[in-house]
């Protein structure tokens, strides 16, 4: 019996597994081929990521092309009307082809002999009356709209309209010239072109002392209808040859939209004083309302004048007048590219050659006031001081001034040298100004 158990037992196989030894050759190698493995891959999806990734990107957020910088073409003489019939042109220094003088001639013999009449006078109304829709063209109404909510949290919306006129397109908006006064306070911004279509605008850049804005519509928004859009082309600052000639109003100068009215600018003589700048101003025959807007064409389709909607003060009432065209020609040019417009805070006006010699006053910039807390009242500038240079450059007028600025950054620091009266004469003083952004 033990026997047999002990036959049992011996039935069973004890099995003893042993781990096979490592070997640290093989597995040296393969973690060399893994590694390599690892890094080929890493590079080749870094090359990978590098070469596909711009595409990727451009195909899923494609760039938008910079904007082009807008550029104005710069002021040409413009000859007076009566020039071109005045037998002294070369007495005047103006050089005339034989066949201009030809032309004068016949000119001048047709006038002597023809008669007019009413039929005549007609006529040329008529032609200036299709010649002046044809400008609406370049005219857009520009809507304002503010939300007001009332205590029972009802929203209450008021419009405003101000005439626009369309001055340029930088391939990526459509760049719009109007007032800035009436539109500052707009919570949406919307422009209607001449022939009804409308699109949602917004304000690109302002310059709120002399209530000019620059109102921007996006090209694609527009499609096809880009195509169909005028620009208007600004005019030079020969203020002279405008005077007695036809100008013609366009625009909301009676407060009603798609307004024409036809004149002649009498006076350009008044000049209005502004923060760090100073424009003419533009009589006109023309009459109209207070918070009319529009701009004057003379008859070359040319913009020689806006009317602003934060009016001047001036002794005359209900007459258009507008800003001459060639003195805001710099500043709308900075506007319509983005830049801001640096803020010193001086008002004046330029030192006659009048007062110069009768009173023996330098000539240059006469400092009438300096706004509170500007950089020019910090800096030490004083109500009296006449600005003579800035930066070294001789200062002839408040144009060369307000251009002087108008290529600096806001930030910028700006030498003033200023004759102040001290005693019985003046003498000069230097002064550093750091430049604000306008507001």
């Amino acid at each position: 019996m033990q026997d047999l158990e002990q036959n049992n037992k011996s039935d069973f196989v004890i099995e003893k597994i042993k781990e096979r030894p490592i070997n640290k050759k093989k597995l040296l190698r393969r973690t060399v081929i893994t590694a390599t493995m690892a890094v080929m891959f890493g590079l080749i999806a870094c090359f990978t990521f590098l070469i596909l990734e711009p595409v990727i990107s451009n195909w899923l957020y494609p760039k938008e092309e910079p904007p082009q910088v807008v550029v104005f073409p710069e002021d040409e003489e413009e000859m007076v009307p009566e020039q071109m019939l005045s037998d002294n042109l070369e007495d005047e220094g103006i050089s005339v082809p034989i066949i201009d003088r030809k032309k004068k001639q016949e000119i001048q013999a047709a006038m002597e002999y023809y008669q007019w009449d009413v039929d005549d006078y007609s006529k040329m109304y008529a032609t200036l009356g299709e010649f002046a829709k044809d400008l609406q063209e370049y005219m857009v109404t520009v809507t304002a709209r503010e939300d007001h909510q009332d205590w029972l949290d009802k929203t209450d919306s008021k419009k405003t309209q101000v005439s626009g006129v369309v001055v340029g397109n930088n391939g990526r908006e459509l760049l719009i010239l109007t007032s800035y006064s009436s539109i500052k306070d707009a919570d949406a911004l919307s422009v209607k072109f001449y022939d009804g279509y409308k699109l949602d605008a917004e304000i690109k850049q302002k310059h709120s002392s002399s209530d000019i804005a620059i109102v921007s519509v996006l090209i694609s928004s527009m499609g096809d209808r880009i195509d169909q859009v005028r620009i208007a082309p600004l005019g030079s600052s020969g203020v002279e040859s405008y005077l007695t000639t036809p100008i013609i109003a366009v625009g909301k100068s009676m407060e009603e939209e798609d307004v024409i009215q036809y004149g002649t600018i009498i006076s350009h003589k008044k000049e209005v004083s502004l923060v760090d700048a100073n424009f003419e101003l533009l009589m006109t025959d023309i009459h109209g309302s207070t918070g009319g807007t529009g701009f004057l064409f003379n008859l070359k389709g040319q913009v020689v004048g806006m009317i602003p909607g934060k009016k001047p003060s001036t002794e005359v009432k209900d007459m258009v007048m507008a800003y001459e065209i060639g003195d805001l020609k710099r500043l709308i040019s900075r506007l319509s590219n983005g830049y801001d417009i640096p803020y010193a805070g001086i008002i004046g006006t330029m030192v006659s050659e009048e007062i110069h010699e009768e009173d023996q006053v330098p000539l240059g910039i006469y400092v009438k006031s300096v706004t509170m807390n500007s950089p020019a009242m910090k800096a030490g500038i004083q109500p009296g001081d006449v600005v003579v240079a800035v930066n070294d450059k001789s200062i002839n007028s408040f144009r060369d001034y307000f251009n002087l600025l108008a290529e600096l950054e806001s930030g910028a620091t700006i030498r003033l040298k200023v004759m102040r009266f001290s005693v019985n004469d003046f003498r000069e003083l230097e002064f550093n100004i750091v430049l604000d952004e306008a507001k």
